[in-house]
């Protein structure tokens, strides 16, 4: 859940007290999880200094679009 990687990355936060150059996203599908939900965790992490992401239609295609030459690919 959203939140649940929020907490995570809290506590990532807290152990590896990264740089002030750093930065942290916290990026999700918007899948089920309502838009209370999301707005609560968008509050978080503005108050922690997180960029906060949701991804629609699905993350995983986003990861493939951007890891996968599609020059490669056959044409179907």
């Amino acid at each position: 859940s959203p939140s649940w990687i929020l907490d995570n990355l809290i506590e990532f936060k807290k152990e590896y007290l990264p740089d002030e150059d750093d930065k942290l996203f916290l990026v999700i599908d918007k899948d089920r999880w309502q838009d209370k939900e999301l707005s609560e965790v968008s509050k978080q992490c503005i108050q922690n200094n997180f960029k906060f992401i949701v991804s629609t239609p699905c993350f995983e295609l986003w990861i493939v679009l951007h890891l996968i030459d599609l020059s490669t690919l056959e044409k179907q």
